[in-house]
């Protein structure tokens, strides 16, 4: 029950993105086929331009089917043994590219704080909930405290609804936190880790 486990980085901030999404923009710059060419992961030469696309997220069958969901909905085609970005695809694609090049947020120097108490007979809802968390730039403090910058994404907001989580999950909003300069440190290093990583990353699996 995770919505994405892509993330882009670029102009300082960090984008959230699904495999189809990161497929398509991959497609547009490269081309399908060779992406194709990337599988399965035994040709060592390619480890990495893999890691560098952000394809190591991706099992062959992972990889096809996205594909498969992409040509569901109409933005690639498969043409006689090639597949190509349909013209639906190329306006998806202009969307993402603006969302992707757009300045990042201003920090409001509001405090965002995620509280919950998920039980264990919800357990994938509340490990995927980590998940989507920390894509959404939240930091864990402590136990089940995350602390963020920005307003949770509503896709994030959507998933707690829909997964029957509403009343396990606290949000708050603060001017100030307990040694605010310690956690204000904590997210300085990770926008500085972020900034010297690969422009694709695979979100890492939460305990």
């Amino acid at each position: 029950p995770t919505m994405a486990k892509i993330i882009y980085r670029a102009r300082q901030k960090s984008v959230l993105l699904s495999y189809a999404e990161t497929l398509l923009l991959l497609a547009g710059e490269f081309g399908v086929e060779l992406l194709d060419a990337f599988f399965p992961k035994k040709y060592p030469e390619t480890w990495l331009t893999r890691r560098l696309l952000g394809l190591d997220s991706f099992s062959r069958d992972k990889f096809r089917v996205t594909r498969q969901r992409l040509i569901e909905r109409g933005l690639v085609a498969k043409r006689a043994r090639t597949y190509a970005v349909t013209a639906a695809g190329r306006g998806m694609l202009k969307k993402l590219q603006r969302t992707l090049n757009s300045p990042a947020p201003h920090w409001d120097g509001e405090w965002r704080l995620a509280l919950f108490d998920v039980p264990e007979t919800k357990k994938k809802y509340r490990e995927a909930l980590r998940r989507e968390l920390a894509a959404a730039g939240y930091l864990h403090l402590q136990d089940s405290v995350w602390i963020g910058k920005y307003p949770l994404p509503d896709d994030v907001l959507t998933f707690i609804e829909e997964s029957n989580l509403t009343k396990h999950v606290y949000l708050f909003l603060s001017s100030t936190v307990d040694r605010e300069e310690s956690v204000a440190a904590l997210f300085r290093e990770r926008e500085a880790a972020r900034r010297s990583a690969s422009p694709f990353d695979t979100l890492d699996p939460m305990p």
